[in-house]
């Protein structure tokens, strides 16, 4: 231990220390008592008047004083008396020391002015060792009692404002239910203040049933019933009365209060006012139910307007040539319709899905070189088609892969450049790609349309906002598009730009991370989706109305004379699929339920191709899957169409069976290309066999 420390220690405990006050007018009467007085753990004062021994007992307090009766000027007496007239200095012990002899009358004198002992001299070390030390183990005590009592006080301070401070209301009651203590927040939940509840009963404030009312017992017995736990009891949740009449919804805790004796004397009520609780658990419980009605309507919406639209295509085409030309376009316009109202059930239902955290995204490494060759593709005959130049650059030294969600990433794109080649009437649309700062892809979509308006670039972020009400007249669309965007880019860890003044064009531009953050990739590893490398299929995109595809003249070819199983316990899809599938040349068997189709499939029908949706219950579709393995069929190629709610359920044992599979609504042409791939299939085989 360092000298330092020693003196920092010591100056501390003379801070403590109890004081002895020292009087005599010899110095070497002093210098004895010093001697002697050493070895005691007390700060040692001396005084050589009784004017100087005044003055001291201003400046400190002391444990006890050591007073010499015989001094010049004021003797020991008259310094006693003026030391108890000062109200500091009153109570302060004084033991009289002097070289008189023992004098009755002279003692009394002494103690009536309020000396406790007499020490005469020569002094004996040890008799006024054992009297000091009882005056200093008193001012000890004394100074802990005070110490003791600083801590109550500031405990005091503490829970009073600690009681005022919290937000939860808190009531003493007794046994009857009259409030005895009230907080702030207690005063301010219930309407009145802290004055007004003293005294008011907890029963003005409670919603009671008919009983509880009339029953003046029933809250003494519910209080003792709270008595007899051993903690605090947690109770569900209760309604207060406001004192402006309104009810609002509490959580409480009842504690027992316990008098002197550990008699039950009364409880602590405390109570949290859960009003926005509860408007949040409505909302969510609300969002929970819109989310299960969007998704139940959206498959009892989509797949009676996809067979419309199969429908009205099949009529619009007029392959038997018996339509006149208004009733063509009747159709055509039919189809139309129903392609725009099948666009707003999938963006209201994207949109509702991103709302509720319900949207699954699926990392994986994407090529940009690959999305950006099928962008052009996709879109540079739509650009021709408006008299535009679609132009796609891309900067040198940028990376080749972003692990981000393909599907989420292309769907931003693409609204973005389907919105800027809307407003744009002539000039030029182009989508940049550059790297920025901290691995950040930039996609800018930039076109010379229309423009926007400081004023409403917030706006068009909103679901069904648009620039102004002519606008959308003119250019028709829901409203949706860029609030799904910009929904899409934050689970992305993205975000959009814009850029923009009327009349000049605007700048869209997304700043997608080249790697979502390790918080994203761990809540994601949960859903990624399977991949099977024998679903040859492309992979599924959200169904577009617009990509209903012409009649195949090879797929026509092929399927004339093939027999095509068809398994849908829905007669609309059953209906609207056979005369697609007649159209193309299929001969067609129906089955409405796994068993009839199992019924059918006999060697006798020949059956060339096998397409079922998937119904319950699901192991008879295992069932009809194992039939297909059977020996004495030749290999039956299967398709199974699924509602994009059974997906996920389905998702496993597909997988399993190595079974591909088309989403409801279906994109025709995606159908036609499996349908063309397994007739070309069997084609090569047949003619292989014809060889050998």
């Amino acid at each position: 231990m360092t000298l330092k420390s020693l003196l920092t220690i010591s100056a501390g405990q003379a801070a403590t220390l109890p004081k002895i006050l020292a009087v005599d007018d010899r110095p070497e009467n002093l210098h004895s008592l010093q001697r002697i007085l050493a070895g005691l753990q007390a700060e040692i004062i001396t005084a050589r008047s009784g004017h100087e021994a005044l003055a001291q007992t201003l400046r400190h307090d002391f444990a006890v004083i050591l007073l010499d009766v015989m001094m010049p000027e004021m003797d020991g007496f008259e310094t006693a008396s003026l030391i108890h007239d000062n109200p500091t200095s009153r109570h302060v012990p004084i033991i009289f020391v002097t070289a008189a002899d023992k004098d009755q009358s002279f003692e009394g004198k002494g103690y009536d002015l309020g000396a406790v002992d007499y020490l005469f001299k020569p002094l004996q070390p040890h008799i006024l060792l054992s009297k000091v030390q009882v005056f200093l183990q008193l001012a000890r005590q004394q100074q802990q009692l005070q110490q003791s009592l600083r801590e109550v006080h500031q405990l005091r301070d503490n829970n009073e404002l600690l009681l005022r401070s919290v937000g939860e209301g808190i009531l003493s009651l007794d046994l009857s239910g009259h409030i005895g203590f009230a907080n702030p927040a207690a005063a301010r939940l219930l309407g009145l203040d802290v004055s007004q509840l003293a005294g008011t009963n907890l029963t003005d404030f409670l919603l009671l049933t008919e009983h509880q009312a009339a029953d003046a017992q029933w809250l003494t017995d519910t209080f003792s019933l709270h008595s007899r736990e051993a903690s605090s009891s947690t109770c569900d949740q209760h309604w207060l009365r406001h004192a402006g009449g309104h009810l609002f919804p509490v959580e409480y805790t009842l504690s027992p209060l316990h008098g002197r004796n550990g008699d039950f004397a009364g409880v602590v009520l405390v109570f949290l006012d859960i009003s926005e609780r509860k408007e949040r658990e409505a909302l969510e419980l609300a969002s929970k139910y819109k989310s299960a009605f969007l998704a139940n309507i959206s498959h009892e919406l989509r797949t009676p307007l996809h067979s419309l639209l199969i429908l009205a295509k099949q009529l619009a085409a007029n392959s038997e040539g018996n339509l006149n030309s208004d009733q063509i376009k009747a159709a055509g316009v039919i189809q139309q319709e129903g392609k725009d109202l099948l666009r707003l059930i999938n963006d209201i239902l994207d949109l509702s899905k991103v709302e509720a955290g319900k949207m699954a995204m699926h990392w994986e490494a994407v090529s940009i070189a690959d999305m950006l060759r099928h962008l052009q593709s996709q879109f540079t005959p739509l650009a021709a088609e408006k008299q535009l130049v679609f132009t796609i650059t891309q900067n040198i030294d940028m990376p080749e892969v972003l692990h981000t969600d393909r599907q989420r990433l292309q769907q931003i794109l693409k609204n973005l450049l389907s919105n800027a080649l809307k407003f744009t009437h002539e000039g030029e649309v182009v989508l940049t790609v550059s790297q920025e700062e901290n691995e950040v892809i930039a996609f800018t979509v930039s076109d010379t349309g229309i423009g926007i308006a400081d004023a409403k670039q917030a706006e068009i972020f909103e679901a069904f906002q648009q620039v102004d009400v002519a606008i959308n007249r003119h250019y028709e669309g829901t409203g949706l598009g860029l609030a799904i965007c910009r929904e899409l880019a934050r689970l992305l860890g993205a975000h959009i730009t814009l850029q923009s003044q009327p009349g000049q064009g605007s700048h869209f531009t997304l700043l997608l991370p080249l790697k979502p953050s390790s918080s994203r990739i761990r809540l994601d590893t949960l859903t990624t989706r399977p991949h099977t490398e024998s679903v040859k299929l492309p992979e599924p995109q959200p169904a577009s109305p617009s990509r209903q595809a012409e009649p195949s003249p090879r797929l026509a070819e092929l399927a004339r004379g093939k027999t095509l199983l068809l398994v849908d316990s829905d007669m609309r899809n059953s209906f609207t699929l056979t005369a697609q599938f007649r159209q193309h040349g299929f001969r067609v068997i129906k089955a409405d339920s796994y068993p009839t189709a199992l019924a059918r499939l006999t060697p006798e029908a020949r059956i060339d191709v096998l397409i079922m949706a998937l119904m319950p219950p699901h192991h008879q579709a295992r069932q009809l899957f194992t039939a297909l393995q059977d020996s004495q069929y030749a290999p039956i190629p299967a398709l199974v169409l699924l509602a994009s709610a059974e997906q996920k359920q389905a998702e496993a044992w597909l997988q399993q069976e190595a079974v591909p599979c088309l989403v409801k609504p279906l994109d025709i042409s995606l159908l036609q290309a499996w349908l063309l791939e397994q007739l070309e299939q069997q084609l090569e085989q047949q003619q292989a066999s014809r060889e050998v």
